[in-house]
């Protein structure tokens, strides 16, 4: 090894005096100290040592204790050692500098200097600025640079603003450590023989006292720490998270493995224990510890695709690195929680409070404390982060993308977030929040402009190893054992994954570290004589075939009826994706074992695939419970098993039917098994044709099919009501009618004139609620026939194209999530509308003559106001659409530009006015069915132009969807306009996005009505 070391012990400061006839401010200790660092890292280091000032007495170099040293001699030997002329740079630079410190203070600015004998404040000779050193670190070619000071202010050393203490080049690394902080002084012993800090660094040189014989940084820091823990002047250091040799030589030795021992984790992530075998991710480690130091930043985010090693990344990496190698000065006090969001997110938040140490009794009174305080959303939060002991607290939100997967409330979700991101802006440095998601869902953050331009502010992507990470990742856990890889296997490995050594180099294929450390875990286990060889490799099927051909072996060796319960424990523990890929989830293990299936065998099958690695169990802390929960080991099982890949596309619409009638079960269960969340019109249809198609391949659980049943019961019982009630309405019109042609005769005589009228009054009187009832259901039976379930999920809504035509209230696109609804296929027709007049509940329209045209019953109803419209919907249970449900219903799933696609040519698809075509009215309700929608809406393009309950909003800038006219029940603003969409057979649209702004009281012959109603 090229090893140079500048080691500087000054006794003499002729001229560092308080007044020009004091006493000259000379020590007694730096030489002797000086020297004795000089041979322990001659000796044991392997360093070729310079010293200052130094004298030769007999053959050998010493540190003089009555030499001077000037500033200029002192500045030009830190620069050839750390900044050298030629080609003969060294692989590592060490000065280590005993001696004053000094600081100058100017205007509230300090400064700290080494002092060279030369020194003279009075006269502003300061001696070497560390502020001139930390930039001179910057621009050393040298790879590994270490510095120790022992005088009085070192810790100016860190006092960084325009420096950085990380480094500029990935191959480099840093080692730092000063004696005191930058406004203690540096002490001597009590017998006055050593520097307090540099008798400590001396003893931890010493490699004797090591049982591996060998001292590398953390094992000094180590010592250090724990040496002067009680000592009033506290040394800080900057330890890199790479390796540096200090003092002693490492041997290669066999060591004895405990029968499990694995040095690579399978498709399991690095934990914090698991660190010693941790390799290929010094380079990220280091860019996230640079992020969160005090001072830089109290955000970031992580984000890579699904198997580039997030998760091994953060623990394995960032904590233990913080925690136990104290990286960065003072970290071992944070406090610092990595946990997921789950389906529980704020759940999981109050949990992640409680320490696992506390008592039962302690941990429910943090948990109550940490769940009232997260009740009350970012201040409460924030309340809790300042009332902690620890200097700073660390969130780490793992697997961020489960807000949006595996969490189904929304409320939840926006709490969850708007709680994280309020607390930071009101704790400073107190709080640290790191999220890591799978890069595929940083479009669905787009929902929260907040969120979103942290993390375009802040953001750190993992991309795949370089060629060197890998070999490195290969081969050192086994070293770390004292196992050994045959490098032909390491080179096959390689080849596998898209990179040969001695070829132009190029990235592995995304997200397949999970295969790699699944195979290098099978070769493990098959190593020959200490070594992980290639004829095993070759034996496994090789890195994209170990996983599956292993997952097969485990399935085949299963009986019929276990294999059964194998798809249903994967289609379980599998989130479908909504525009993204299919991701895993959590379980509880209660949920797998009442399948319909044995218990005692569900949890028979559940143990095999543990023993398979191909699932995972663990126990969770939910609050005060303890849950048992399953998961798949890695979502790169359910990419590469293509047996599980085929099952799930096989049945991708039963699953999610499944999941649907599972939730509706649970909300109505909930709601204490209200009649009001019971099945209704198509969804309780969608549920009844699974139970005659998929119940073989889905079996649903004991409460979605009570649901089902008591849906279907109240279905039956109101179709009974209704034909007892359209019976007694016939025969009270037939006995109204012999009533009033018998009454007729009396008048026509002349008679009793008045018996008539009151007789016409009681009869209408007595049917009228029947009456009015039932046309209420004729008119619900006809829209329930007619209603378009749009699944929930996140929406392209607007646009960000820059050409002129698009007007800025169109303007930015955005991704907001959206709920589950039903949207009418058709406008609502003057058939429709004329039965709520009937029925007395609506107004007729402002023009009410096409209402009454019999030839016009199948056209839409126009001339209605939006209170016209709200009457209406509210009237069959329904409600105006927003106009984000409007334009999801238009654009579909794929965010399209029109209902039918992107043809723009709209002539063709709707009712629009153009150059050339004559339009002169509205079209029955069920034309052009060409321009329907993907989901088979009509008309959402022409006609007429449709009411929505959203108020106007300039553009999608921070635009509230909660800015709703919720009802006709509630206030309505006369502040703000509405929203109309679509146009109309009178404008013309160029694309799906063009937006209306129009008063309540608009009313036209092109504006109509379409309802929509809430999925509960």
């Amino acid at each position: 090894m090229n090893r140079d070391a500048l080691v500087v012990g000054i006794n003499q400061y002729p001229f560092l005096k308080d007044t020009p006839t004091s006493k000259a401010k000379h020590l007694f200790t730096p030489a002797n100290d000086a020297e004795a660092i000089a041979q322990r890292l001659e000796e044991y280091g392997d360093f070729r040592v310079r010293r200052l000032p130094e004298t030769i007495q007999g053959e050998q170099r010493q540190v003089t204790s009555d030499g001077l040293v000037k500033s200029e001699t002192l500045e030009d030997a830190i620069i050839q050692l750390f900044n050298p002329v030629g080609e003969n740079i060294p692989e590592t630079a060490l000065l280590y500098f005993i001696g004053h410190g000094l600081r100058k203070n100017r205007g509230g600015v300090t400064e700290g200097f080494l002092a060279a004998s030369d020194v003279d404040p009075r006269k502003n000779q300061w001696g070497i600025s560390l502020r001139w050193l930390r930039e001179l670190l910057q621009k050393s070619p040298v790879k590994q640079q270490i510095v120790w000071l022992d005088c009085c202010y070192s810790g100016e050393l860190f006092n960084f603003v325009e420096a950085d203490l990380g480094t500029s080049l990935q191959e480099q690394t840093r080692f730092l450590i000063a004696a005191s902080r930058e406004f203690e002084f540096a002490e001597e012993d009590i017998q006055g023989k050593h520097g307090v800090f540099s008798k400590a660094l001396w003893l931890g040189l010493d490699p004797r006292q090591q049982p591996d014989g060998l001292v590398n940084n953390d094992k000094l820091i180590e010592y250090i720490a724990q040496t002067l823990k009680d000592v009033p002047q506290q040394p800080i250091w900057y330890n890199p998270n790479r390796e540096i040799m200090l003092t002693g030589e490492r041997e290669d030795v066999l060591i004895h493995i405990p029968d499990g021992v694995c040095p690579y984790k399978g498709l399991r992530f690095f934990d914090v224990e698991d660190a010693t075998y941790f390799y290929g991710r010094e380079v990220f480690t280091q860019k996230l510890i640079q992020h969160v130091q005090v001072g830089k930043g109290n955000f970031l985010a992580v984000l890579g695709v699904s198997g580039s090693g997030k998760s091994s990344l953060l623990r394995a990496g960032l904590i233990y690195q913080l925690q136990q190698q104290r990286r960065l000065p003072g970290t071992e006090e944070w406090k610092i929680r990595i946990f997921s969001p789950g389906e529980q997110p704020l759940v999981s938040l109050a949990t992640a409070f409680m320490d696992e140490l506390a008592t039962d009794m302690q941990r429910a009174e943090q948990l109550k404390v940490a769940d009232e305080a997260i009740a009350q959303g970012a201040t409460g939060l924030a309340r809790l982060i300042r009332a902690a002991r620890s200097p700073r607290t660390l969130l780490i939100v793992d697997q961020f993308e489960e807000i949006f997967t595996v969490c189904q409330s929304r409320s939840d979700r926006q709490q969850f977030i708007s709680s994280l991101l309020g607390a930071l802006k009101q704790t400073g440095d107190k709080l640290c929040i790191i999220f890591a998601m799978r890069d595929d869902f940083l479009g669905k953050c787009a929902a929260y402009h907040e969120l979103t331009d942290l993390i375009q502010t802040n953001l750190v992507m993992v991309t795949p190893m370089s060629l060197k990470e890998l070999q490195q990742a290969i081969r050192e856990p086994a070293a770390k054992l004292g196992r050994k890889v045959e490098e032909n296997l390491i080179n096959a490995i390689l080849k596998d994954l898209g990179v040969e050594v001695g070829q132009p180099t190029q990235e592995p294929e995304p997200g397949m570290l999970p295969l790699l450390s699944y195979t290098l875990e099978q070769l493990w286990q098959r190593q020959k004589l200490n070594w992980l060889k290639l004829d095993s490799y070759h034996q496994l099927g090789g890195v994209r075939k170990t996983l599956e051909n292993l997952a097969e072996q485990t399935y085949k060796e299963l009986s019929t009826e276990e294999q059964r319960i194998v798809d249903l424990i994967f289609i379980n523990l599998t989130q479908l994706g909504e525009g993204t890929p299919d991701t895993r989830k959590q379980v509880p293990q209660r949920d797998l074992v009442s399948l319909g299936k044995s218990a005692q065998l569900v949890e028979q099958v559940i143990q095999k695939l543990v023993q398979a690695k191909l699932i995972v169990t663990s126990e969770q802390r939910r609050g005060e419970e303890k849950v048992a929960v399953v998961d798949v080991s890695h979502e790169a099982l359910i990419r590469h098993w293509s047996r599980l890949r085929e099952l799930l596309d096989n049945n991708r619409e039963a699953i999610r039917t499944e999941r649907r009638i599972k939730a509706a079960a649970e909300e109505w269960e909930d709601k204490g098994k209200s009649v009001d969340y019971l099945l209704t019109g198509l969804r309780l249809a969608e549920a009844e044709k699974f139970l005659q198609e998929q119940i073989d391949i889905l079996p649903l659980s004991g409460l979605s099919c009570e649901l089902i049943e008591a849906s279907q019961k109240e279905r039956d019982r109101i179709a009974t009501e209704l034909e007892r009630l359209e019976k007694e309405e016939l025969e009270l019109e037939r006995l109204a009618q012999q009533r009033e042609l018998q009454q007729e005769k009396q008048a026509r005589r002349g008679w009793q004139w008045l018996a008539f009228v009151l007789g016409i009054i009681a009869t209408a009187t007595i049917g009228s609620f029947v009456y009015r009832e039932v046309l209420r259901q004729i008119a619900i039976r006809h829209w329930q026939a007619e209603m378009i379930p749009i699944h929930g999920g996140y929406a392209t809504i607007g646009t960000s194209e820059s050409d002129d035509a698009y007007a800025d209230e169109e303007k930015p696109v955005w991704h907001p999530y959206i709920l589950d609804f039903q949207i009418q296929k058709f406008e609502v027709s003057n058939r429709l509308y004329r039965l709520c007049v009937q029925a007395g509940h609506c107004d007729r329209p402002v023009n009410p003559s096409r209402l009454y045209n019999d030839k016009l019953l199948n056209y839409p109803v126009v001339e209605v106001t939006v209170f016209h419209a709200s009457e209406f919907c509210d009237w069959l249970g329904m409600r105006l659409p927003t106009e984000l449900e409007w334009e999801r219903a238009a654009r579909g799933v794929e965010g399209k530009k029109f209902p039918w696609g992107d043809d723009p040519q709209v002539i063709k698809f709707a009712n629009v006015p153009f150059s050339g075509k004559s339009n002169t009215d509205t079209e029955e309700i069920n034309s052009y069915p060409q321009g329907k929608s993907q989901e088979g809406v009509y008309n959402l393009i022409g006609n007429v132009e449709e009411w929505t309950s959203s108020y106007f909003q300039n553009s999608y800038i921070n635009y509230n969807p909660q800015l709703i006219w919720k009802s006709p029940q509630s206030p309505l603003r006369t502040d703000l306009s509405l929203t109309t969409r679509g146009r109309s057979w009178t404008t013309e649209i160029m694309r799906v996005t063009e937006r209306s702004q129009v008063p309540a009281t608009h009313h036209k012959d092109d504006t109509g009505i379409r309802c929509a109603k809430s999925v509960n």
